[in-house]
């Protein structure tokens, strides 16, 4: 802290002039000893955790003036309101090694709110604006409080187009009771419209991916929400890394420009990697994708999964607007050969086809589509101890299945808040064709919330009925439910540790993750860890479901346990370690899965 530089200049016979800094660096010090003076009404422990100046450690000049900043916003925002923080007094001890730090503090009276009003409001009526007030009589007064109501007001007027409005507080003191009276002096200015709108900054997207996100066209009213939702569709293009906002003047008060300046990211990969799961055992990827095909917004992608109990080849297309309308399309062809199981016996199943999907964006967190599928699916290599059960089938399933989806998350690809719902029906056989009849109802319903500081909390339900119509008597093998693994009840294998050992006709299945970022990278968290707790069951008859957890069979099992995710442009990849809590023997497993499981 005692630092001192000096810089020497000189000059040599050709007029070049030489810099010279002499440091004296001093000691390094550290702190000795805190104190704090006039902490009465507020518990001193509870202030003296606030400070980030730790006794013992290296003094930081700037960290004390931030822990005085942090004083003052605690007492301001828990009603001392005329709150005095002096600057620390600082003593050094023996050789200028430690110091000693004093902070004068006079709290002075808390006070509690009489009375909020509002002044200057002509464009929005009063009962508007008091529902976006949330300081009411007899709060402890919260400078943090205020702001936000600022904020909201602000907000408010911003959506009707008055962003040049200024709001500003003015108090009124009643020392005698403690009291304040706040009064909110609102400068609505002119209503501001949008002259035009541009964007720089797109040298590979056409400009018409940009364009078609708009919320909002030159002429129209400024509106600060749509601003941000077009902000939020330009990033949901996954894109653009960056996506900033500018607003520039138009030669008039009530006109203003915006301009949407994005920066690119790259959106084609090739990547190869391996892993191993208690599942599918070792498995290897290869991928080449490009989210963003000649700059027009399409996807395309190939993908090679190999293993020693998989194999998977698939090609996916993704037209996201279709003519240049609301209207995503896309096209996925595939051949999967894998080994499943069967009350603990194996066999092969092979499934090859393809689909098209159609949808629509009603609006821009409501989507339908209608998928056409037709794959012909193979059954062999069964073992001897199930050839009873299982036979050797080759059947063509085709099918039709509408979906409608709900979705507000802020950032699809790795959501800090939102909602994410889905509910499908697919209708296989009748009119449609193929050898195998039956209707297949799955829902999922996703919830993500901050809850504190970066951890981010989910929450997922799913539930899934297929049953057989026609001349099928019973449902496929292949189409009823399992549970346990990497996707849903981690802990538990699939097909034999949870539910019916022949697979389910009912399913259900309840997550809970806490997710926190580890290392981030430009803006974007590349590696993340989580907590998570799982259950779930699956049930041949309607009457055999039983939402107890336990040992039995019909009985829902709980899974718990950590998982690490890391983000690559390519995919995600997810490493699990989840533990068994209604399962015997206990035991740990673990998951190396290719995709989010939200």
């Amino acid at each position: 802290i005692k630092c001192k530089a000096e810089a020497y200049f000189s000059k040599d016979d050709k007029s070049n002039i030489t810099v010279t800094y002499f440091i004296k660096e001093g000691n390094k010090i550290t702190v000795s000893k805190i104190k704090l003076v006039g902490v009465v009404k507020e518990r001193y422990k509870k202030i003296y955790k606030l400070l980030e100046t730790i006794e013992g450690k290296i003094l930081k000049q700037n960290q004390i003036e931030e822990d005085i900043q942090k004083l003052e916003n605690y007492y301001k925002n828990n009603g001392y309101i005329n709150v005095e923080i002096s600057a620390p007094l600082i003593s050094y001890g023996p050789l200028d090694k430690e110091v000693y730090i004093t902070i004068f503090i006079d709290e002075k009276f808390k006070f509690k709110v009489d009375k909020t009003t509002v002044i200057g409001f002509k464009k929005i009526p009063i009962d508007k604006i008091s529902e976006n007030i949330s300081v009411k009589k007899g709060d402890i007064y919260s400078q943090k409080d205020v702001r936000k109501d600022m904020a909201a007001i602000q907000e408010l007027y911003g959506k009707k187009g008055y962003i040049r409005m200024q709001v500003r507080p003015d108090y009124a003191f009643d020392n005698e009771k403690n009291q304040v009276k706040i009064q909110y002096n609102i400068m609505e200015g002119p209503k501001v419209f949008v002259n035009n709108i541009y964007f720089d900054g797109n040298y590979v997207t056409k400009d018409y991916v940009i364009k078609r996100e708009f919320q909002l066209e030159a002429g129209d009213p400024f509106d600060i929400s749509k601003v941000r939702m077009t902000q939020a569709e330009i990033y949901r293009l996954r894109v653009f890394r960056d996506v900033q906002v500018k607003m520039l003047p138009a030669g008039s008060p009530d006109r203003t420009d915006l301009i949407f300046v994005v920066e690119e990211q790259k959106t084609g990969s090739a990547s190869i990697g391996a892993g191993y799961s208690t599942q599918d055992k070792l498995v290897g990827t290869v991928k080449i994708s490009q989210d963003n095909l000649f700059g027009r917004g399409q996807k395309l992608s190939l993908m090679w999964e190999f293993g020693k109990e998989k194999q998977n080849y698939r090609v996916d297309f993704n037209e996201p607007y279709l003519f240049n309308t609301p209207t995503p399309f896309s096209v996925s062809a595939y051949n999967t050969i894998r080994t499943r199981y069967y009350q603990n016996e194996d066999y092969k199943e092979s499934r090859a086809g393809g689909s098209l999907s159609l949808g629509r964006h009603f609006t821009n967190y409501f989507t339908g589509y209608l998928k056409y599928t037709l794959e012909q699916v193979k059954i062999y290599q069964i073992d001897s101890n199930i050839e009873d059960q299982i036979s050797n089938d080759r059947d063509t399933t085709s099918s039709l299945t509408p979906t409608l989806i709900f979705d507000t998350r802020d950032y699809p690809f790795n959501p800090r808040k939102g909602i994410f719902m889905r509910a499908s029906n697919q209708i296989a056989g009748g009119l449609l064709g193929g050898t195998e009849n039956f209707l297949k109802f799955e829902s999922k319903a996703t919830f993500f919330k901050p809850v504190w500081k970066k951890l981010t909390g989910v929450l997922n339900l799913e539930t899934g009925l297929v049953s057989p119509y026609s001349d099928t008597s019973q449902v496929p093998v292949y189409e009823r439910f399992d549970v346990g693994g990497a996707e849903s009840v981690r802990g538990y294998e699939s097909w034999g540790d949870i539910g019916a050992p022949e697979g389910g006709n009912y399913k259900l299945t309840m997550n809970a993750e806490i997710k926190f970022p580890i290392f981030s990278e430009q803006g974007q968290t590349i590696l993340q860890g989580a907590f998570f707790y799982d259950v779930g069951s699956t049930w041949r008859y309607f009457n055999s479901i039983n939402l107890e957890s336990g040992l039995g069979t019909s009985n829902l099992k709980r899974g718990m346990g950590m998982g690490i995710r890391f983000k690559t442009r390519a995919f995600p990849i997810r490493l699990d370690w989840g533990y068994g809590i209604d399962k015997r023997p206990k035991d740990w497993s673990w998951y190396f899965t290719l995709g989010d499981i939200f």
